[in-house]
């Protein structure tokens, strides 16, 4: 950093030059749906699901970080440890040699991986829980 100074001395303008380091704190702010992990390069997304949606396996849609529409088939019956793992969406990784080129190009991204919070019914009629316990008994 370079601080210019200008003075005025007896009716002459005279220019002070100060050489210093430029600091720069960078305050990450928490973002409410994504999570970095891995030194910053991969991300964690939590998605909310029903427990009727994670039966049906159905389709799990997300907006990224850059308001990118991704839309994920699932091919398994979904449960509370399933991670589903999404390869090169995660956040850029910039080549510290020349991180301008990283920037411009995204050549490389760390990877993006959802866990679900499955959100279970608050009640159950009793006759229609005797039939799902036996149909999931089968």
């Amino acid at each position: 950093m370079i601080k210019i100074i200008y003075l005025i001395i007896f009716s002459k303008l005279i220019e002070i030059y100060f050489l210093a380091d430029l600091i720069v704190v960078i305050k990450e702010k928490k973002h409410p749906k994504f999570k970095r992990t891995n030194e910053g390069k991969d991300l964690v997304y939590i998605h909310t699901i029903s427990l009727v949606e994670a039966l049906r396996s159905e389709p799990v849609e997300i907006n990224s970080l850059d308001d990118r529409k991704i839309i994920i088939t699932m091919d398994e019956i979904i449960s509370p440890q399933t991670i589903k793992l999404i390869k090169g969406e995660g956040m850029p990784i910039y080549n510290k040699a020349d991180p301008i080129q990283g920037l411009l190009f995204r050549e490389k991204r760390g990877d993006l991986y959802i866990k679900f919070d499955i959100v279970f019914p608050k009640f159950i009629d009793p006759e229609k829980k005797e039939e799902i316990i036996s149909l999931l008994e089968n």
